[in-house]
């Protein structure tokens, strides 16, 4: 087995949010097919002392540091996107450097562009494989944003997301006080994140997207045909699935991080315009979303509905939750990459209704497993055929059926023994 150094620029537990979980899979999954001197983690973020091997934290850029790399790499120079040049710092590279120089690994993964863009800079790179994961394509991301800034005038999108608590606060203060300057930005960080999505990928053996759709488009793009999929591995054993135990009930779930701006959005939007069409075909209906980062405007339109809607904030433990609903909805207006909580919706056999972008990166045989409304107006008509006993155990099989053949361990274990253990594929 080859030495496997992941670089990293967030810590991959605790397994919060969708990059975390496919991070920590990774790690999981390493940890079961290496010994614990053939994997290590170097990070920018602490780590818990199951991944700390000795290496020291990577120092980030100073606030000063921030600004001329903003300045200079993105304003002048234009060869780093706004988050690639809040992570540039001369000492990372040092360290990273050295790291790679005392440990001498086979195999080096680096997690995004924030962390590859140090790849090109390493002496004797050729020494080692390595493995660009790159999450989802950011510049499809912000090109949706845009569009939906567009097709409803007035809204408000914070596209920051969990990346505000590496801008500096007179930037972050300003960006957030001109609404006109955010949209100017999305356009700009648009142009230069792709342009690195583009190049970047070339001088490594592999690059990895979660979405096989975003997997050939970045093929296409960038002319480079070693670009693959990385399912998320949810557990070295199959996690427990405990039985369903939905009572004809009509609780539905909706699930995600709330400071992520395809969530919030587009869960403050099925509120505001449809959740009264849904309350008249089911009177009494609940609907449960759960959470972190709630904002004002998203508390303020549960209020109105305080017998229906249930602010749950952080789950812990989801399976319960997700074993006694009637199904799971994801009326997502745009987005980028799959969204993790829909295949752990499967994996409960719980029927999910979705639109195009809640369904998007998510492998199907046709899409059985998935009910696909893109019309809004219809979601109420699709979850009330849900409280039918016959069609929700019919759709919560092919739940089920879908996740053994694309998401189970097994099936993502032969993948990543294929990506990690053996040369690029062909």
């Amino acid at each position: 087995m080859s030495r496997t150094l992941l670089i990293t620029t967030v810590s991959p537990y605790p397994k919060n949010v969708g990059k975390r979980v496919m991070l920590g899979g990774l790690c999981d999954w390493f940890a079961a097919e290496r010994a614990p001197a053939d994997f290590r983690v170097l990070s920018f973020d602490a780590l818990p002392p199951a991944l700390d091997t000795g290496f020291p934290r990577l120092s980030g850029p100073s606030r000063w540091r921030k600004f001329w790399n903003l300045a200079w790499h993105t304003g002048v120079r234009r060869d780093k996107s706004m988050q690639e040049a809040l992570f540039w710092a001369p000492e990372a590279q040092r360290q990273i450097a050295e790291a790679i120089a005392d440990y001498e690994p086979e195999l080096v993964i680096y997690d995004t562009l924030r962390a590859g863009q140090y790849h090109r800079h390493l002496p004797g790179a050729s020494s080692f494989r390595a493995v660009l994961y790159l999450d989802d394509l950011f510049s499809v991301r912000y090109e949706r944003i845009l569009a939906t800034l567009a097709r409803f005038p007035g809204l408000t999108i914070d596209a920051l997301g969990n990346f505000v608590e590496h801008i500096p606060k007179a930037l972050l203060a300003l960006y957030r006080a001109l609404p006109g300057m955010q949209r100017w930005l999305l356009r700009r960080e648009r142009q230069l994140i792709m342009q690195s999505e583009n190049t970047q990928p070339v001088g490594f053996d592999l690059a990895l997207l979660v979405s096989d759709r975003e997997v050939q488009r970045l093929r296409h793009r960038a002319r480079f045909e070693h670009v693959f999929t990385l399912r998320p591995f949810l557990g070295g054993a199959e996690p427990a699935r405990p039985p369903r135990n939905w009572t004809g009930r009509p609780v539905f779930v909706f699930l995600g991080s709330l400071n992520l701006p395809h969530n919030a959005i587009s869960i403050e939007l099925f509120i505001q315009m449809r959740f009264e069409a849904l309350l008249a075909q089911i009177p009494d209906v609940r609907l449960v979303v759960a959470g972190r980062h709630a904002g004002p405007r998203l508390r303020e339109l549960a209020a109105r509905y305080p017998d229906h809607i249930e602010l749950a904030g952080f789950v812990e433990h989801l399976d319960p939750l997700l074993a006694g609903c009637a199904g799971m909805i994801a009326p997502l207006l745009f987005g980028s990459g799959v969204k993790i909580k829909v295949i752990d919706a499967l994996r409960m056999g719980v029927p999910v209704v979705a639109t195009d972008y809640g369904a998007e990166g998510i492998a199907t045989d046709g899409r059985n497993g998935l009910i696909v409304e893109n019309d809004i107006d219809q979601f109420g008509a699709q979850c009330r055929r849900l409280l039918d006993p016959a069609v929700n155990a019919a759709q919560s099989a092919a739940s089920l059926a879908l996740f053994d053949a694309h998401y189970s361990a097994r099936v993502v274990r032969d993948d990543y023994d294929r990506l990690f253990t053996l040369p690029a594929p062909a």
